[in-house]
């Protein structure tokens, strides 16, 4: 009845009803073959099931290597493990660690990614990501430590991720991250390969996706209570001034008006992004995904580049207003305040700010009545 309905008179094609039945054969050849990989037997396919779905279907293909040459294995099994790993990164942004088999088969990620492998364009971006690992692998065990990564992805970033945009993160977020969703075999400290697509996929994903949201703000959520409050956000604020000071050796705190605005000023920057949703005391990832533009929240605080220039630009905005808030912060009084903000920032956009020989101390934030310590790990879960 359905392809009756879009046939003239009433009558279905023969080509249109065998087309269909090819369809439906498909799906249900596949259903079959997912299911069998179903260890639990309730419906659920694990990110290790449909890797070994995937390197089944596409073991024979050899369009792109030498399958008989034992040094071309080891990228394939790259290759499959980028195509589990991108699936499973939109479908299951909760990180379970399963995909319900129904809305595998649902959401025709799998076969347009089957279907899109002979592609030479998905191929060539699968090698750039891979160049850009074995890059920042200097001892070639198949992990990078936190501090070759901090160090070379800024530059490896603007062609790795295909918007131009350079990349820094900062090595808190990272270790952070690392304890969170890295792999538990792999020693601390270190990204696996798995962790190093995820990245990428999330930050090539951020402004339009729900899962890169996600994955971001589970890193953000110090205490894993399920939404970001002004306390996160001065935390995480914190992090990036503190940063700053380690990497130019000026204290932030002692010229906070010559390079850094003031967090009550970012507040109302962010308060305006998310207008009509709500205040700062419950950010969710729902309502950064609504406002559509609450990847620029995450990328302020996860991403130094893009912190400073927020900040430079709501210094600019509050030395041409008088009414901003927080105004006693301009510097009409230093004349030498244009000059050296603009050299410190030329220089902070030329010079490498990622060499870290070793890991940072925990750092702490004072909580609301001025009293303990929030610690940089308090509150995870997963770990």
């Amino acid at each position: 009845m359905k392809l009756a309905l879009n046939e003239v008179g009433g009558r279905v094609s023969i080509f249109t009803l065998m087309e269909y039945a090819v369809k439906k054969l498909e799906y249900y050849m596949l259903r079959i073959q997912l299911y069998q990989l179903d260890d639990t037997g309730k419906g659920y396919i694990t990110k290790k099931g449909l890797m070994l779905y995937i390197c089944r279907k596409l073991e024979t293909e050899n369009r792109y290597w030498n399958t008989n040459g034992k040094d071309e294995y080891p990228l394939k099994i790259f290759y499959f493990e980028s195509l589990a790993s991108e699936i499973f990164f939109v479908l299951d942004p909760h990180r379970t660690n399963k995909i319900r088999i129904v809305e595998l088969l649902d959401s025709r990620y799998l076969p347009n990614i089957l279907d899109q492998f002979s592609e030479r364009l998905m191929f060539s971006k699968f090698m750039r990501k891979m160049a850009a690992f074995m890059a920042m692998d200097e001892d070639g065990n198949e992990c990078i430590p936190v501090a070759s990564f901090c160090e070379k992805f800024p530059a490896l970033s603007q062609n790795l991720l295909g918007n131009g945009e350079r990349r820094q993160l900062m090595d808190t977020f990272l270790y952070r991250l690392v304890q969170i969703y890295g792999d538990p075999e792999i020693d601390k400290g270190k990204i696996s390969f798995e962790t190093y697509m995820d990245i990428t996929f999330a930050f090539e994903n951020l402004k339009y996706s729900f899962s890169s949201i996600c994955y971001f703000f589970r890193v953000l959520d110090v205490d894993n209570k399920g939404y970001l409050d002004q306390m996160d956000l001065q935390f995480h604020y914190r992090n990036v001034q503190d940063y700053m000071e380690q990497k130019t050796g000026i204290s932030i705190k002692e010229h906070e008006q010559q390079r850094f605005a003031n967090f009550k000023g970012i507040q109302a920057q962010i308060s305006d992004l998310l207008a009509g949703e709500g205040g700062l005391n419950h950010i969710t990832p729902a309502k950064l995904f609504k406002v559509r533009n609450g990847h620029m929240l995450i990328e302020f605080l996860v991403d130094v580049a893009q912190s400073l220039e927020t900040q430079d630009d709501y210094y600019q905005q509050a030395s041409a207003d008088s009414s901003f808030p927080d105004n006693d912060l301009k510097t009409t009084n230093n004349p030498n305040h244009s000059s050296s903000s603009t050299t410190s920032n030329e220089n902070l956009a030329d010079n490498d700010l990622m060499n870290l020989s070793t890991p940072p101390p925990s750092i702490s934030l004072k909580n609301e009545e001025g009293q303990g310590d929030v610690p940089l790990d308090s509150g995870l879960v997963g770990v």
